[in-house]
């Protein structure tokens, strides 16, 4: 068997993939940095509703989709 590229798999694994990655993101926010008070470090983050750390993420996994889909 050959490995298959990222650009090979059909749309919604592609979107799983990347949705697994934000799912992760929203659990570390929640279990890390809401329930340990780190949001006082970081200025805009407001616990419990969304805010522009959400949108950086977001941003990252459409610019990583963009370079793994080019990369194959």
């Amino acid at each position: 068997m050959e490995p298959v590229s990222f650009a090979q798999l059909p749309f919604i694994a592609k979107f799983a993939t990347m949705g697994t990655y934000f799912l992760g993101w929203v659990c570390f926010a929640e279990f890390v940095i809401d329930r340990h008070g780190l949001d006082r470090f970081l200025p805009f983050y407001r616990v419990g509703n969304i805010c522009p750390y959400e949108g950086l993420v977001v941003a990252l996994l459409a610019l990583l989709w963009w370079q793994l889909h080019r990369a194959g």
